[in-house]
């Protein structure tokens, strides 16, 4: 038996596979929504990373990265074939969603020149990146961080509540922080556009400029 050619042939088949396995569990959707008539952008994530932007257009931009997982050590990883975001206007709101087990959702959203009066982000796992100057802002994430860059001229009442973790606030005169157990951080801009950010487990960050 010619060893070294049957070893070399399984080597080239353990490369390779790995490789067509996976190929179905990663994928990409994108879409561009109108901002006419929408004051408020609702984002709802399973598990991922949202990171919002203020674009250059007049419409929002939306790239979602989507990545299946194995849900128990010995299945394969999941599929993304088909599956894409859900998007919803009604009475000045777009809500968009993405709520599939086993899949992880980054998105990058890319507001229009007109901001949105309010930015809402719901997110079970992962981490939130947020600049969104002129907007109020809600987010209520179950774990992970969350970073929140806004304009100190615009923002009103800014809350922070944590439930084991880190909350800071940076820009206001003198920087506010608290660590541990329920780390809850109240402070307060120039404006009237509220900042509420709630985490289970991680760190909440906002940061004024």
């Amino acid at each position: 038996m010619k060893l070294l050619p049957m070893l070399a042939a399984v080597s080239s088949l353990m490369a390779v596979g790995p490789i067509a396995i996976a190929a179905d569990n990663v994928g990409t959707v994108k879409h561009v929504y109108s901002a006419a008539g929408v004051t408020r952008l609702v984002v709802d994530n399973r598990v991922g990373e949202v990171r919002i932007r203020p674009g250059t257009g007049d419409a929002y931009e939306v790239i979602v990265n989507l990545e299946g997982n194995r849900h128990g050590l010995m299945r394969k990883l999941k599929s993304v074939d088909g599956l894409d975001i859900t998007a919803k206007t009604s009475n000045g709101r777009l809500y968009l969603k993405f709520n599939e087990d086993d899949v992880e959702a980054d998105w990058t959203i890319l507001l229009p020149t007109a901001l949105p009066e309010e930015v809402g982000i719901n997110l079970g796992v992962g981490q939130v990146d947020l600049l969104a100057p002129t907007s109020a802002i809600s987010i209520d994430l179950g774990v992970g961080d969350a970073d929140v860059t806004t304009s100190k001229a615009n923002a009103g009442d800014i809350t922070l509540t944590v439930g084991v973790g880190e909350a800071s606030v940076r820009g206001v005169p003198s920087a506010v922080k608290a660590s541990g157990v329920a780390s809850n951080v109240s402070s307060k801009g120039e404006g009237a556009r509220d900042v509420t950010v709630t985490v289970g487990v991680g760190d909440a960050s906002v940061v004024l400029n």
